[in-house]
């Protein structure tokens, strides 16, 4: 990490904790580490590549601090700084750099929340909250690079009775503008049905859209789900498919497993972080692990992800990890 990133980091940590005492306000501060023991056991990637790349090592996936800071009973201000370490094909000596993940001011009027800034992107929160193994591997459209999970904004979200409507209009990137959306409801305890998805005008003749439907169950010592993403870029349609469940076994030890389905090659395949897929064919994936806790707010656990393709002539991805997961 060069020493004027980390300068700026501290120096911003040290300026929001400052301006917290100044104002004699109440500061939230949280925070998320995760990383992996991991081994290649197998890949598409040339053997003589993936040894330059390391087949084994530790990773610190994701360090993030997160300020949450009320400024009167309807307005609240968040700010996340995080780093993630290199992908498995960037050499050890890239370190770990901060960036500013989250800045979004948050305003409550009656039944209504309205948020301004760089904030999440509505389409696959639920799944994720269902899923519940962040630390292990993203769900499926997030993992499958198909949606980013920030941009910069202006989001509305209301709800009525059972049902929650939340829009998300942005231009954090290259489109000329994004509209997201995602309309859920919990029809009855514990069952979550939701309908989501993105509209992306690239340019004068070009858009792209997302269609994102969701069905979860959860309950104490139980979690299920399944997704589907419907993709229309460029004249192409691409559908992804997970299905996903974890079980308690124990107070401390929960059991989960996850099957991913890419219909068609995706162009993004070989830059997905920290799990280089071949982008030729389309693949069924599986993960799956026990994780267990060690601690209050620590947990481990051994893992392993494993890709098949449709094209046999491309060789099967397996990765061996052990993941430690630290919520504080």
């Amino acid at each position: 990490m060069k020493g004027k990133s980390i300068r700026t980091w501290v120096w911003g940590l040290a300026m929001v904790l400052a301006v917290s005492v100044v104002n004699g306000q109440d500061l939230k501060i949280s925070g998320v580490m995760f990383g992996d023991f991991y081994y290649i056991a197998s890949s598409n990637v040339p053997a003589d590549t993936l040894k330059k790349w390391g087949e084994y090592g530790f990773l610190m996936r994701r360090i993030n601090l997160t300020f949450d800071k009320k400024q009167d009973e309807n307005v609240n201000l968040r700010v996340r700084l995080e780093m993630e370490s290199p992908n498995v094909n960037k050499t050890r000596e890239i370190k770990l750099v901060p960036y500013l993940k989250d800045a979004t001011l948050n305003v409550k009027i009656k039944n209504a929340n309205l948020a301004f800034g760089i904030q999440p992107t509505l389409v696959y929160e639920n799944a994720e909250k269902v899923w519940g193994y962040r630390f292990v591997e993203k769900t499926v459209l997030d993992f499958q690079r198909v949606v980013p999970s920030r941009d910069f904004g202006l989001s509305g979200s209301m709800k009525i009775s059972v049902a929650k409507l939340a829009l998300l209009a942005a231009r954090g990137g290259k489109s000329k503008y994004t509209i997201y959306g995602s309309l859920s409801a919990e029809p009855v305890k514990d069952l979550i049905v939701e309908l989501s998805g993105r509209y992306d005008k690239v340019n004068d003749t070009t858009s792209t859209t997302l269609i994102h439907p969701f069905l979860g169950y959860k309950r104490e010592g139980f979690r299920a789900g399944v997704e589907f993403g419907l993709l229309r870029a460029n004249g192409n349609t691409s559908k992804f498919l997970s299905i996903f469940t974890a079980k308690e076994l124990t107070r401390r030890m929960e059991i989960f497993a996850r099957f991913d389905r890419a219909f068609q090659a995706n162009s993004e395949a070989s830059n997905i972080s920290y799990m280089v897929l071949s982008k030729n064919s389309p693949m069924n994936l599986i993960f799956g692990g026990l994780s267990y806790k060690i601690a209050k707010n620590v947990s481990i656990a051994p893992n392993i992800a494993y890709a098949m393709y449709d094209d046999s002539s491309i060789k099967n991805d397996l990765y061996l990890k052990a993941t430690i997961n630290v919520n504080f």
